[in-house]
């Protein structure tokens, strides 16, 4: 995951606003990388264009060397195969149960009735959350909400999740478990890109960059990296 000569603008009417300015960077060799600035620095922005979603913007987006095509079919098909999201107002489907909204991405995927079941429980089973099964979204509190959408996001195990303050409701207990959860699915060969203010989030990535003057400025990487 590669972006070269990134610039990335806002028009209104009477405002041009530059987010990133001829910026590159290079996400490909390590498990995790902490994303970190003030608020509307760019961190959300950048999540967008990562996953496909925002594909106004000026530079070049590699995927395993090959370069990505800025067109919102070719888009929506790399995000299916490689990408899962964890976005900050959840996004989870109010009118199923908590099951259906995790076997939503599984069904698109094709995979057995019997698979679907099996992962559910394991993933469930991962956040403490099997007695949620038969609910709806709008009977979780907040950090339930959360979870699933974790959950959600881990279920399909993508190469890459990329996650918006996935952490932001929670307690810092629950925090340092959801970071033990997401170790575990990084030692399954998921990586991870997590846009976030937290500390402790920043401290458990191996990697952390920062988005500083509209550049991304690598501030702590692997010894050797």
């Amino acid at each position: 995951m590669k972006i070269e000569n990134l610039t990335k603008k806002y028009y209104s009417k009477s405002n041009e606003q530059i987010i990133f300015d001829d910026t590159s960077f290079d996400f490909s060799n390590y498990k995790s990388v902490a994303l970190c600035g003030r608020s509307g620095s760019g961190k959300t922005t950048l999540l967008s264009i990562l996953s496909g979603l925002d594909i106004d913007y000026d530079g070049q987006y590699f995927f395993r060397e090959n370069l990505l095509q800025k067109s919102r079919t070719s888009m929506a098909d790399y995000r299916f195969k490689n990408i899962s999201m964890v976005s900050q107002d959840f996004k989870l489907l109010e009118d199923r149960t908590i099951y259906e909204n995790l076997a939503f991405p599984l069904r698109a995927l094709k995979i057995s009735r019997k698979e679907i079941h099996s992962s559910i429980e394991e993933v469930l089973t991962t956040f403490h959350l099997n007695h949620l099964s038969k609910e709806y979204p709008a009977t979780l509190s907040g950090g339930e909400k959360q979870r699933i959408t974790i959950a959600r996001a881990l279920i399909k195990e993508p190469l890459y999740v990329l996650a918006d303050e996935p952490t932001s409701e929670l307690d810092e207990e629950t925090e340092n478990q959801v970071l033990k959860i997401f170790e575990d699915y990084q030692n399954r060969g998921i990586k991870f890109l997590i846009a976030t203010h937290s500390k402790i989030i920043a401290n458990a990535c191996e990697t952390e960059y920062h988005i500083e003057s509209r550049k991304l400025v690598l501030y702590r990487a692997p010894e050797g990296m």
